[in-house]
């Protein structure tokens, strides 16, 4: 699992610095502005605090880069595409901090490490590297969320499934 997700990292990182045109600035550039200076007291982001926000944030920013290919909009699927890797990768620890049952563990660190591996092959294609187009990736993303999803909804209340919709807590 960890070297699957290191290696996503990698990749990811990597393909970030060598030739892919982004002009973002990294979290741990400091930004020269006078605007951002009045800010320097505010909480900052550290990613989601519980499992239920992970997985919400998961799959909007899914339904975003699903929506944005859709549309032939690489731009604006490009951000999403490079911040899911930390939401898939808070939400093993999520689960475990939760106390999800050892079986759940195990299928939620499995459906993790598959959306890394798809969402990776987008990123990859879109930064011109050999990988796969979304359509190509979209019916495993979307199989593999809601696998993810009903093992995360196992061990709690009901949960929504990849389409938003309530479905009940597996016994």
């Amino acid at each position: 699992m960890c070297s699957l997700r290191h290696s996503w990292s990698l990749i990811l990182c990597f393909s970030l610095l060598v030739g892919s045109g982004c002009s973002e600035p990294t979290r741990n550039e400091p930004v020269e502005s006078s605007q951002n200076k009045s800010h320097d007291h505010e909480p900052h982001d550290h990613g989601p605090e519980s499992l239920t926000d992970a997985l919400a944030e998961l799959t909007s920013m899914r339904n975003n880069i699903r929506d944005s290919f859709a549309k032939n909009n690489q731009d604006a699927a490009h951000g999403p595409l490079h911040e899911v890797g930390a939401i898939l990768e808070a939400i093993p620890e999520l689960a475990k901090k939760e106390k999800a049952s050892a079986a759940n563990q195990a299928a939620i660190e499995t459906a993790v490490n598959a959306l890394m591996d798809a969402f990776g092959n987008v990123d990859k294609t879109m930064h011109g590297q050999e990988g796969s187009t979304y359509s190509e990736e979209s019916a495993t993303i979307d199989s593999t969320l809601t696998a993810l999803l009903a093992a995360c909804a196992a061990d709690s209340a009901p949960a929504a499934d990849a389409k938003g919709e309530e479905t009940p807590a597996v016994p």
